[in-house]
């Protein structure tokens, strides 16, 4: 608070979310502009930034476009980039930035394919190993160009309540699969995570907003090719002076939020921390104190998954894949561990479609998780 006591108003959030999210918005507005500090700070925090360029590169130019808002390429775009990493250069690694944003809906607003496809080669010739984030209008799905350079894709679609069942929602996500350009480009879905009061005029209250979510979350834990989920939007007020944010829907809907993004955290952690599934919730553990749940991720998988571990001592560890039957098929590792984590990649090709379960022996303990394998 400043000295009359008047409470600062909150324009960054990273603090509320950070506890169950590992990737966030953040906006540059030009390139000069300096975000080290917080950037550094999002990783401290445990969560990257999806960084959003859109005023960088583009800017106003007509209404000519479906949404009445036409940007175009700034034709310095290449040094304005170069001014960006110049100021920012020291926090733009893999370790730091979650994706790059481009600009938003760029079909439905006007935005050519090479004026695409230009900025994000030059970014991704600079920065390979971070991803490259594109959300198109669902309107323009069916006619989206999608640069090859690009590697996660989704659509915008609100006022949806049942996403999973939705048949134009279902067509609009069909679609935007067929739009890819290379089979290695993944989903993203957006969540419809806010409430307006046009919502209530279609029968869909404040507090049934978990229901929404969690019907997102279904949809997208069933699809292979979907691998992230973006939630809009947490404050209120953005779209208009109505809108009711997460952040202030009822205290059930927070609960999913955070249900549902603690599940997704444990999967991916920015900052290296394993989170342990048991039968009730998700807790960090403390490496001193005891072993770490084996962890599977990607799973299911269709080329590779990660498998994880802790120790709280030094071991004699084993472990095994079996399929449905029972029969062992591979011994992975067989060998002494010294305490800490621990990690490898598990090449699944030689495998055919199915369930199959991985075994974690630690001193004569077992730990096991299933593994899907889908082709």
């Amino acid at each position: 608070r400043p000295s009359n006591s008047n409470p600062v108003p909150n324009n960054n959030y990273t603090s509320e979310v950070a506890s169950f999210t590992n990737l966030n918005q953040m906006t540059a507005y030009y390139a000069s502009e300096n975000l080290v500090n917080r950037i550094n700070l999002m990783s401290q925090l445990c969560t990257k930034p999806f960084l959003a360029f859109q005023d960088v590169f583009y800017y106003l130019f007509d209404a000519n476009a479906p949404s009445g808002r036409h940007y175009k390429l700034y034709s310095d775009y290449q040094a304005r980039w170069n001014t960006f990493k110049a100021v920012n250069g020291t926090v733009l690694t893999s370790a730091k930035i979650g994706a790059f944003y481009l600009i938003d809906e760029p079909t439905w607003n006007g935005v050519s394919f090479d004026d695409l496809n230009n900025v994000s080669q030059m970014i991704k010739n600079d920065y390979p190993t971070i991803p490259i984030l594109l959300i198109e209008a669902y309107n323009q799905v069916n006619t989206v160009q999608i640069p090859t350079t690009v590697d996660w894709v989704g659509f915008d679609r609100y006022f949806m309540f049942n996403p999973s069942t939705n048949t134009s929602y279902l067509q609009n996500l069909a679609d935007l699969k067929l739009r890819r350009s290379t089979a290695a480009q993944k989903i993203f879905i957006v969540i419809d995570d806010n409430w307006i009061p046009e919502y209530g005029t279609a029968g869909q209250t404040a507090a049934n907003m978990d229901l929404v979510v969690q019907d997102y979350y279904n949809l997208a834990a069933s699809d292979v090719d979907i691998i992230g989920l973006l939630a809009w939007v947490w404050p209120s007020g953005v779209d208009q002076p109505n809108q009711v944010g997460t952040r202030d829907l009822p205290q059930n809907v927070k609960d999913k939020n955070v249900l549902i993004g603690n599940k997704i955290k444990a999967n991916n952690s920015p900052c290296g921390q394993v989170l342990a599934l048991d039968t009730n919730n998700i807790t960090y553990l403390n490496d001193t104190k005891k072993d770490k749940n084996l962890h599977i991720y990607p799973n299911p998988t269709s080329n590779v998954t990660n498998i994880s571990y802790g120790l709280k001592k030094t071991s004699n560890i084993k472990i095994t894949v079996t399929d449905m039957y029972g029969n062992q098929t591979l011994l992975l590792e067989s060998c002494n561990k010294n305490s800490g984590l621990h990690n490898f990649i598990f090449n699944t090709n030689i495998y055919s479609a199915g369930m199959y379960c991985i075994s974690l022996f630690v001193n004569g303990t077992v730990q096991q998780s299933k593994l899907i394998i889908a082709k």
